[in-house]
């Protein structure tokens, strides 16, 4: 083996050392690093968790006082249909219906009751009702069959513009933009466990 002269012998362990502080750094520092790094994100993600809870935690009074004001202006006359027997139900939903659509100006054309699915446990009253108006009206109609009491579903509504047949003309229903409206409409019957 040949001996190195001594600016190879220098260079040698200059190349050595950068290895072995090389390697020290991959073995003990950067771990470290890496760890310290990990921390500080969940640290950051905490923080984030922590002021959300806190602003959460300060919008609960108002959010149970808004609760309660819900609770306390519930209507009268409950969620569910008043009658017990489902004719009567069945009465009750399309005098509803009759009144609504007639109060916001315009005209019904007809109410068939859809009878109830043999899997269906719920006691629900299901209805297709045609109807007609202009577009004021039929937003008001449903506006106030989703919002009233009690609680009806409004499904399955098609809209079509025209004259629905066999409806009599009156001032109500007579002008440009009439609607002919269908829409299928539930309301629930309190069941013996309600």
């Amino acid at each position: 083996m040949r001996t190195l002269r001594p600016a190879e012998s220098r260079a040698l362990a200059l190349v050595l050392l950068a290895l072995v502080l090389a390697g020290l750094y991959v073995v003990l520092v950067q771990p470290l690093v890496a760890a310290y790094r990990d921390n500080r994100e969940r640290i950051d993600e905490l923080a984030l968790r922590l002021a959300h809870s806190q602003r959460l935690a300060m919008e609960q009074p108002a959010l149970e006082a808004e609760h309660a004001r819900l609770l306390r202006s519930r209507p009268a006359g409950g969620y569910y249909l008043t009658s017990q027997s489902e004719a009567l139900a069945t009465a009750e939903l399309q005098g509803y219906v009759k009144r609504l659509i007639e109060s916001s100006g315009g005209g019904l054309v007809s109410i068939q009751l859809i009878p109830p699915s043999s899997a269906d446990a719920r006691r629900r009253i299901k209805a297709q009702v045609r109807m007609q108006g202009n577009m004021a009206v039929v937003r008001a109609v449903l506006h106030g069959l989703e919002s009233g009491s009690p609680w009806l579903l409004v499904d399955d509504v098609d809209l079509m513009q025209g004259r629905v047949q066999g409806v009599r003309r009156t001032a109500a229903t007579e002008g440009a933009g009439q609607l002919e409206v269908s829409f299928n409409l539930t309301g629930f019957m309190r069941g013996a466990g309600s």
